[in-house]
């Protein structure tokens, strides 16, 4: 039987509920249609469309969060992990210690100086130095390992090559000075001066001077390294003047004691008041005006 026949023969009911059926059908395919045009409408004109509402304000909020978010998490990606956790000398040597060592780029390292309070920047090197290094095109990058008492840099050029080595002491100043074997010595109590402070006077003066307060340089680049405390005694005696200088060795401390010219620890007297005023270190008296 063929469609029409079917159709003929069919109820008035059944007619009716099919073309309603059919006619419902249709609304559906129209309605569907007509959201997807209005959806792109929309979409075509949102640009244009004044963002105001509440749902405007909150899409805003979500927007602004995820991209504060994303923007923070890529920071954390891109920082390196010691930065995050060395804010002070003291973060530094503990760092070192859990890591068993660090090794950082000459940009790494620099950054790192900056970033740390001045004092604790001049505890792990002296900052003239620092300068001669970043001026030098050799220097590549620095291991900082720890050794007891301090900690030890060791400059590398790019192909591993030891530049230079300096030592940071995790003693503090008060705990440097006030432990020193110095203060022992009536001599020379109260007259203890950190040793950086000491190295960096005497090697700002002219090369002659410094042969007349120690007159072996390669004692001197030796013992520079192992230097904790030194001092320089008030009398003069025979036109001379003692120096002492408390090293480390083999986790003690020993002295080592030499008689300097009087013209020359001067000019050092001189070199360290001016580098750190508060020291205030007064010049030598002879032995008879002393007493």
């Amino acid at each position: 039987m063929s469609i029409k026949s079917r159709w003929n023969a069919a109820s008035r009911l059944s007619r009716i509920l099919l073309g309603v059926l059919l006619l419902l059908a249709l609304l559906e395919i129209f309605f569907d249609l007509f959201e997807i045009l209005i959806g792109q409408a929309m979409l075509w004109t949102n640009d244009k469309r004044p963002k105001v509402g509440r749902l405007w304000t909150e899409e805003e909020r979500d927007r602004t969060g995820q991209q504060q978010a994303s923007t923070r998490i890529d920071s954390l990606r891109l920082r390196p992990t010691y930065d995050r956790y060395i804010h002070s000398f003291d973060d530094l040597v503990a760092y070192v210690t859990f890591k068993s060592g660090l090794q950082l780029t000459r940009d790494e390292f620099l950054a790192l100086y900056r970033q740390l309070p001045g004092e604790d920047a001049g505890r792990l090197m002296e900052p003239s130095h620092l300068r001669e290094l970043a001026d030098s095109a050799d220097w590549n990058s620095i291991r900082i390992t720890r050794m007891e008492d301090r900690l030890q840099l060791l400059f590398v050029d790019s192909f591993g090559q030891p530049l230079r080595d300096a030592q940071a002491l995790i003693l503090t100043r008060e705990e440097l000075l006030g432990g020193s074997q110095l203060n022992a010595n009536p001599l020379y109590a109260g007259r203890i001066l950190p040793g950086p402070l000491f190295a960096e006077a005497l090697e700002s003066l002219p090369a002659h001077l410094q042969l007349q307060v120690i007159n072996d340089p390669q004692k001197w680049s030796e013992w520079r390294q192992r230097l904790t405390c030194a001092a320089i005694a008030p009398v003069i005696r025979h036109n001379t003047i003692m120096v002492a200088l408390e090293l480390t060795e083999a986790g003690s401390t020993t002295l080592q004691e030499m008689e300097a010219s009087e013209l020359a620890v001067g000019y050092l007297i001189k070199a360290i008041n001016d580098l750190n005023p508060d020291s205030r270190y007064v010049q030598p008296e002879k032995e008879e005006n002393h007493e």
